[in-house]
Parts: structure tokens; sequence; C-alpha cells
């Protein structure tokens, strides 16, 4: 059928309307993905709660967020953060998710805390091919250890290791309960693919994202001890 001017030019605002919030969810994208690479490097900052090398080699993935108490409870998300896999000798595109503000317990003083969870087994790691995670559920959650000297006792027997530093006046966050969930919309708009699922991201089946090569070119010179990336 062939679209007279006049249906056509009724047609404009939705297309308009539409190629703009695909504009602003291309750049929630590039935001989330660039504040991602600022976590780690806090995390990775300050030696109480610096990843070990040896362990961040053995995860599976790993989720990199950032939480703001300043957006829960307006309608907002409670944070929002990337998902990679650790492919062995390098880290698949990332994956967006957002973390569900009503439920994550943000305690009052903490307004921003940045956290790192290492997924450390496949039975955890089925968890962010779903389109919504809760939290703790189905998968056991501990703090990460820390340090030069690690007993395997430490790491070995958890699901789910979390690495976190928090901006405030303590009291911190419980994650107990809150959701993670896959931005279809997000992923969507970040790669071009209409309806594309978590397999399809972590499966290598797009591109690295420019805007990720900092934090995936990190992830590899901690976790692969790869000296050449550091000069």
């Amino acid at each position: 059928m062939k679209l007279t001017p006049l249906v056509i030019l009724s047609l404009a605002p939705f297309l308009l309307n539409a190629e703009t919030t695909l504009d602003k969810e291309l750049a929630q994208a590039k935001d989330i993905i660039s504040q991602s690479d600022d976590v780690l490097a806090a995390i990775q900052a300050d030696e109480k709660t610096a990843i070990p090398s040896e362990i961040l080699a053995e995860s599976e993935a790993v989720l990199i967020v950032k939480l703001d108490s300043a957006m829960v409870g307006v309608g907002g998300y409670g944070g929002a953060g990337i998902a990679m896999m650790n492919n062995i000798d390098n880290w698949s595109p990332p994956a967006v998710y957002t973390v569900g503000g009503g439920s994550l317990g943000i305690e009052i003083g903490a307004t921003e805390t940045h956290m790192v969870a290492l997924f450390m087994n496949k039975k955890a790691t089925r968890a962010l091919y779903t389109s919504s995670i809760r939290w703790g559920v189905g998968f056991s959650v501990k703090a990460g250890p820390v340090g030069g000297t690690l007993a395997a006792s430490q790491w070995k027997d958890a699901d789910v290791l979390v690495y976190r530093v928090k901006k405030g006046f303590a009291l911190g966050v419980s994650f107990s309960g809150g959701t993670l969930d896959f931005s279809e919309k997000i992923n969507s708009a970040l790669y071009g693919v209409p309806g594309i699922k978590a397999e399809d991201i972590f499966g290598m089946r797009v591109p690295m994202p420019e805007e990720a090569n900092d934090v995936s070119t990190e992830l590899r010179k901690l976790s692969y001890l790869d000296t050449t990336l550091s000069k």
C-alpha cells in the first residue's frame, strides 16, 4: 500500500517519538557502561575492597553495579550496571541490568554504593540468563575475601561473592530481596537488535561496544594477569 503525504505526515510524530526514545535508551546504555568502569576502579583502589586476581580469574561472570538511594522511592531504578561472562581468554560484551529500587532496601545514610558481584559457578550464572533475578534466591551470597593470602575455604563454596564501596554516612545497603532485571529495551538500543536476549550477548553474537573497551581491558588485566595490558 502506497502511503499518501497526509498519512506520512500524520505518522511523523510517532516516528519521531520512537527515534527519540531509542536515542535516550542508547545514551543510557553508554552512561551505564561508562560508570561501570568507574565502579570497578573504585573497588580496586581500596585495599579493603580490592578483588584478588585469582578469584576474579576463577569467576564465571561479573556484575558491576552502581546503586543510588536518591533514585529509590521516586519511581526510578535503585541503580543499574552490566554483567559480563568470563570466557577464559576474554570477557563477553556487557549486558545491561537495572536494579529494582522498591525492594532494594537502601538504608538512610548510604547515598551511593559501588558493587561488584562475582558469580562463581554455573548454578549462579544461570540466573543472569533470566529476565528478572530475585537477589539471593536460588544461590548464596557472601562478602568476598580480600588480601594477599587466600584460603580456598574462604570462597570455593560460595555461589556469589560481593565486593562494595559505600559513599555516605554509613549504615549501608541490604541486598536481600532486591531484583536485577535484564533491560531488553536498553540492550536492544545498544546493540541495534530488537528483542535481544542475554544469551545473544553472552554468547558473543554481538560485537563489543566501543564504550566497553576500557572495562573489558581492565577485567582482562586483573583476571588474566596480562602484563602487556598494563603498559
